[in-house]
């Protein structure tokens, strides 16, 4: 098996886990993570009014579908270990999330995790402890997970098959 194949393989099993199971941020006591996204994005197409913040309301349909590909990311970089090219698009969506985040969190970035506060769910699958949130550094681990699961998959997508 190719390095490209293996990394690609890598970066989607991290990006899922950093997904669903690890905490981005936090805001408001409550985390963003990939299962609060999912139920938001339900509710944004629902009612698309609550969530524009001063955009207008075709933006936040192309935000939801947006984020509809970021929640799909981590499966497009593991079909990425056949494809090169599902492995970029799949990389650029946590990626990007990642380093919004992590700009947003040092304060680089004012504000900005203001628009991505329709991430944010009280919603625990095992309280106290999944979604799993550490923060590091002032940032929350899953932020960092999601940069090293977009990292291995850009870069894997230059590589041999």
């Amino acid at each position: 098996m190719g390095a490209g194949k293996i990394l690609s393989i890598f970066a989607g099993i991290i990006t899922i886990l950093s997904t669903y199971l690890l905490v981005w941020f936090t805001g408001s006591g409550w985390g963003a993570h990939g299962v609060g996204l999912f139920l938001n994005v339900i509710d944004i197409f629902q009612d698309p009014a609550t969530y524009n913040m001063g955009i207008p309301i075709w933006a936040v349909y192309i935000v939801a579908a947006g984020a509809i590909l970021f929640l799909i990311a981590g499966l497009l970089q593991l079909i990425g270990a056949k494809s090169k090219a599902m492995a970029i698009i799949g990389s650029l969506f946590p990626l990007t999330l990642g380093v919004i985040v992590i700009l947003g969190a040092f304060n680089l970035s004012p504000g900005i995790l203001t628009y991505l506060d329709f991430c944010l769910n009280p919603l625990e699958f095992v309280p106290g402890v999944l979604p799993f949130n550490y923060e590091l550094a002032g940032v929350s681990i899953g932020s960092y997970g999601l940069l090293a699961g977009g990292l291995l998959g850009l870069i894997s997508g230059f590589m041999s098959r």
